[in-house]
């Protein structure tokens, strides 16, 4: 296999996210790399929405209990190994 050096220029500001991105696919070599940039994404989109969610206030009017927070809370990736269990 021939290694290919290209050169590009990237903006300051941009550089983080594409080495990020570049540092990810390097991983998708391997399926346990995949899994862990997977599970990583789906850790953030689950945050994410739970984060929108404990946004809305209660339908009802009562106290909000903040149940969607504490489920934020409980989403955690650990390196491939898996979400920790509510």
């Amino acid at each position: 296999m021939e290694l290919v050096n290209i050169k590009i220029s990237i903006p300051p500001e941009m550089e983080k996210s594409v080495l990020d991105t570049v540092r990810g696919l390097a991983m998708l070599r391997s399926p346990r790399g995949a899994m862990m940039i997977l599970g990583r994404t789906a850790t953030n989109t689950l945050r994410d929405h739970f984060t929108e969610r404990d946004k809305e206030p209660n339908k009802r009017g009562f106290k909000k209990t903040h149940f969607y927070g504490r489920l934020r809370n409980f989403c955690v990736w650990r390196n491939g190994v898996g979400f920790r269990r509510v």
